[in-house]
């Protein structure tokens, strides 16, 4: 572009013209983008910095004699601060050597701007400037700023030294452990914990559950039912600010043994808060930590091995463990609109297990419910139908993958599909959100739970997920199968109700019998 800045003496350029996302200047220019760098306002100032890194020539030379020659210090911390802009244009190794002195200038301002740069640059070099500047530093601001900057130099130096969990190391005595599951599963989350884990629960809340004990999180980890499984650590004391407590709790030595016997290699972490992003509070007690800690946890959010989420007032902390999770390795396949693996654990505990079970999923989908069913105890026959072939062919795979035999997946319409005897009847149908809609849903649930209740058999049971409840509750019931149970569940935005019917025995040995005297 070509315009006044061409024939204008050095001196501070119009806004209008620094911000022209059209406007790439020459090497004719470079002399008043220091000059607007150096004694424009803070908008303009940033601007100019963002139009010299648009020349197509070296200008590092000319910020870095500019910062040299400034005498006030606003001109020097914001010539330092345009030296970041330009790193990476091939020019870094004469911009370190300048921000090296200049993180040893007079003014706080200006050593804040370099060891912004000094951090951006990275490497060796820079870290060895930013610790010499931490040892003789007296402001705090300054000081601040260079740990900021010596944070992710840190984590890149360690990042090389694998870290990961040591799922078979036993927990300290006495942990308290939170399982957390879809709002509304938690009775049938404490059950599997009681079956599985023979553990008892200390407390029962919404969307969690929480034990104490020693087992190894590879062992915690079987819980089908759980959205995830995290540490639990409340502080001693509280001394009534945020930050403080969260450092103090932290850096507790109960905190650090459990990490250290969980992790094998470096503790890395991310840190988010209860109701959201807190950027203040959360580089403060990420640098308090690593103060107390002399480094020992790191605030790594992009290679972290736990995820820690602290309540709002600081008091209480839930480390969460990332780690490959097996329990579902099975799903080598999926749909659109498939349930979740948790969900599909939980209908197949709702359903329970009889050897002679001979079930069926009208909507399988990906199949997930029956894979579950099939984890959880012997059984007769799996069946499977779906109105579109590629979820009929996804579910075989699945089923395979998770070692199921005797099944069968058909592709068939399940208002229309006949499987007399059936003892269990499974799944978790079109939500109305996505596939089916409107009446259209409820017309298809009426019919094919009408056509369920003819394929079950004496004593037989129906649990699903409804989207309607009182639509599959009065096709049922209608036709001589009673709700047993049913409480709504989140399903991540929206509810559904679990449902679960059963056939009376007796009864339909008495219509059998009334039906063959006739």
């Amino acid at each position: 572009m070509s315009g006044p800045a061409d024939e204008t003496a050095p001196g501070v350029l119009p806004i209008e013209i620094l911000n022209d996302p059209a406007y790439t200047p020459g090497r004719k220019q470079v002399a008043s983008l220091v000059e607007s760098i150096a004694h424009g306002d803070d908008e303009v100032s940033r601007a100019a910095a963002r139009a010299l890194a648009r020349v197509q020539s070296s200008v590092a030379g000319k910020v870095i004699a500019g910062l040299r020659a400034a005498d006030a210090p606003s001109a020097r911390a914001k010539l330092a601060d345009a030296l970041r802009v330009l790193v990476g244009r091939g020019e870094d190794e004469v911009i370190v050597e300048a921000l090296e002195q200049a993180v040893e200038d007079p003014e706080p301002r200006v050593r804040r701007a370099a060891a912004r740069g000094l951090g951006k640059i990275g490497g060796e070099r820079a870290e060895r400037a930013l610790a010499r500047a931490a040892e003789g530093e007296a402001d705090a601001s300054a000081t601040r700023a260079i740990e900021r900057a010596r944070a992710p130099l840190r984590r890149d130096a360690t990042r090389a030294e694998p870290s990961e969990i040591a799922e078979g190391a036993a927990l300290p005595e006495r942990t308290a452990v939170v399982f957390r599951c879809r709002r509304g599963l938690e009775e049938t989350l404490e059950e599997e914990i009681r079956e599985r884990l023979g553990l008892a629960a200390e407390r029962r809340a919404e969307e969690t559950v929480t034990v104490r004990t020693r087992a190894p999180l590879a062992e915690l980890h079987r819980v089908r039912t759980a959205l995830s499984v995290s540490l639990s650590f409340a502080a001693a004391r509280i001394a009534g600010d945020p930050v403080e407590d969260a450092v103090a709790l932290l850096s507790s030595p109960e905190v650090i043994a459990a990490l250290r016997a969980l992790t094998r290699g470096p503790v890395r972490y991310r840190l988010s808060w209860s109701t959201g992003k807190r950027r203040a509070q959360t580089s403060s007690v990420t640098r308090g930590v690593a103060d107390r800690t002399g480094g020992e946890l790191l605030d790594d959010p992009r290679a972290s091995t736990w995820t820690v989420l602290v309540s709002d007032d600081g008091s209480q902390a839930l480390f969460t463990p990332r780690a490959h999770d097996p329990r579902f390795a099975y799903r080598v396949a999926d749909v659109p609109a498939a349930s979740h693996p948790t969900i599909a654990a939980a209908l197949a505990r709702e359903a329970g297990v009889r050897p002679n079970d001979v079930v069926w999923d009208p909507f399988v989908g990906s199949g997930l419910e029956l894979c579950e069913r099939a984890l959880l105890g012997p059984y007769r026959r799996l069946i499977g139908t779906d109105v579109d072939a590629r979820a009929v062919e996804r579910a075989r795979a699945n089923l395979t993958g998770a070692g199921a035999t005797s099944f069968d997946v058909v592709l068939q319409d399940a208002r229309r599909a006949s499987f007399p005897g059936t003892t269990l009847v499974i799944t978790n149908p079109p939500m109305g959100r996505r596939l089916v809609r409107g009446p259209a849903l409820d017309e298809l649930l009426a019919e094919t739970m009408g056509n369920a209740a003819r394929c079950l058999a004496p004593g037989g049971r129906v649990v699903l997920l409804s989207p309607r409840p009182r639509v599959t509750r009065e096709a049922l019931e209608s036709s001589g199968v009673a709700l047993a149970a049913e409480r709504p569940v989140d399903l991540g935005g929206f509810e559904a109700v679990l449902q679960r019917f059963e056939r009376s025995a007796t009864a339909a040995g008495r219509r059998g019998a009334r039906a063959a005297r006739t």
